[in-house]
């Protein structure tokens, strides 16, 4: 028992230490998608309305979000909406500053998958970043365009290319 306390008190000892090293920010946003899914039978047009937090720890170049989606899938005239929890990881494989200006250019690759309507799919995030307070390095706005390949497989099976763009805001703790 005494072996296993001790264990446990190093182990937050010391991811407290590694955390507290890292700059970790935290950022809320708006998403709106725009997509096509079919059963390659026919297609029908997708939209998804997204509010999502993200978290990411620099120097890690991974980003992870969760939202809530509403989904509209059909044509105005009958279409058919639900609501779902979207969860997605992103590697940014670029991330550069622009010269002088306060600008950021971001690339990736991630992942999404929704439930309960279940989907996934790959996602290739690009993205613009600003940091509109000289002074504070740690407060951003970020616009982002992210083409999407996926599928749902319930209640159907359906497939779904298209692209989403969004607008956040994000705040960087330890810069």
């Amino acid at each position: 028992m005494r072996k296993t306390v001790v264990l446990v008190l190093a182990v937050l000892v010391l991811s407290s230490a590694v955390c507290a090293a890292l700059d970790i920010d935290i950022g809320a946003g708006y998403r709106y998608q725009l997509s096509v899914i079919t059963d390659f039978t026919g297609y029908q047009p997708l939209q998804e309305h997204t509010a999502y937090i993200d978290l990411r720890a620099w120097p890690y170049p991974l980003q992870l979000g969760v939202g809530v989606s509403r989904i509209i899938i059909g044509p105005s005239a009958a279409p058919i909406s639900f609501v779902n929890a979207i969860l997605t990881a992103d590697y940014w494989i670029l991330d550069l500053p622009l010269g002088s200006l306060p600008l950021s250019l971001h690339v990736g690759a991630g992942v999404w998958a929704a439930l309960p309507v279940f989907g996934f799919g790959v996602r290739g995030p690009v993205g613009l970043r600003f940091t509109p307070i000289p002074a504070d390095k740690g407060f951003e706005v970020s616009l982002e365009v992210v083409p999407v390949v996926g599928g749902y497989l319930a209640p159907s099976l359906g497939f779904i290319a298209g692209a989403s763009a969004g607008l956040g805001v994000r705040y960087w703790f330890g810069r």
